[in-house]
């Protein structure tokens, strides 16, 4: 575990840790692309909560080391419900990204709010070109 930090989940202890740099930025650029709706594939999704789960551990009496969330049983056995998974998961995240850190979340969440209206009418004036754009009319010899 790097750097590992326990945490509390709805009355469970859990030890989260720092991401290794390539898990990281496949799990940090990938999980809110396969979690939005319509867009997302939930299937690509859960197999990146079940990576990301497995830098969880929970410590067990008398090991020295906590057992880790590495299988879907281990991960819905000390997990009481979806909203526990999903409070370690962004407990997982936040710790991982330090831009959500400290309360900056609702800082760049927000800095996200006023530039997506911007992003997306740029995005739609581009595709309504392309797709307006008249073809070659074929040759009649």
């Amino acid at each position: 575990m790097i750097e590992p930090k326990e945490v509390n989940i709805d009355g469970h202890r859990f030890i989260i840790s720092k991401l290794p740099a390539m898990d990281g930025y496949e799990l940090m650029t990938q999980l809110p692309l396969s979690a939005t709706p319509k867009v997302g594939d939930f299937a690509i999704h859960k197999q990146l909560v079940y990576k990301l789960m497995a830098y969880v551990g929970v410590p067990i009496e008398g090991m020295p080391q906590p057992l880790m969330l590495t299988t879907p049983a281990l991960v819905d056995n000390h997990t009481k419900s979806w909203e526990s998974l999903v409070n370690l998961a962004w407990n997982m995240i936040e710790y991982n990204c330090s831009f959500l850190a400290n309360g900056q979340a609702s800082t760049f969440l927000g800095g996200l709010a006023q530039n997506i209206p911007q992003l997306i009418a740029k995005t739609l004036t581009i595709l309504s070109q392309q797709s307006s754009e008249a073809e070659k009319q074929p040759s009649t010899n």
